[in-house]
């Protein structure tokens, strides 16, 4: 297989990680997967073991960085801020690796106004350091499956151990 990284790319990751004490949210989007290749993941993920869990939230998006995510009848507000925010193109696929600052959930209340709202039925499965979420998105009318692979504690992340 192709080497995921490259020595740029490692290099921004290595030392983002190491330098930094807040805990960062380091995730790579898998693209334009196909409802096979889905099924494939999920198949593969249930076989080898893996922790599941389901959630259900909802999504909506303020000015900026800005969302308020709903869980239940609770509100939480985040603030997200992207650090790397790159695409790569391996063996025909296409990946968006990110590395972003979220903050602490803090409780609030429904919001009035919002730019765009996300529902969001996801399935996660955990296994070492790392879960990928497969999730079900209904935005604007429109339906589609997004998949993550996310490193759960950004102290713990070794970016030499993740390409071996």
């Amino acid at each position: 297989m192709t080497k995921l990284f490259t020595s740029r790319l490692r290099f921004d990751l290595s030392e983002t990680v190491e330098n930094d004490d807040r805990n960062l949210e380091i995730e790579a989007r898998l693209r334009k997967l196909s409802d096979k290749q889905i099924a494939l993941l999920i198949n593969n993920l249930e076989r080898n073991g893996s922790e599941k869990s389901t959630s259900f939230t909802i999504d909506y998006y303020l000015d900026g960085n800005k969302r308020v995510t709903q869980e239940g009848d609770k509100y939480y507000i985040i603030n997200k801020k992207n650090i790397i925010s790159k695409i790569l193109f391996v063996e025909g696929r296409d990946i968006k690796v990110s590395i972003a600052y979220e903050s602490e959930a803090k409780p609030t209340k429904e919001p009035k106004n919002y730019k765009l709202k996300r529902v969001k039925d996801r399935t996660s499965y955990i296994q070492d350091n790392y879960r990928v979420d497969i999730t079900n998105i209904e935005e604007d009318g429109l339906k589609r499956t997004e998949v993550e692979l996310e490193v759960v504690d950004s102290k713990k992340f070794d970016v030499d151990a993740f390409e071996a």
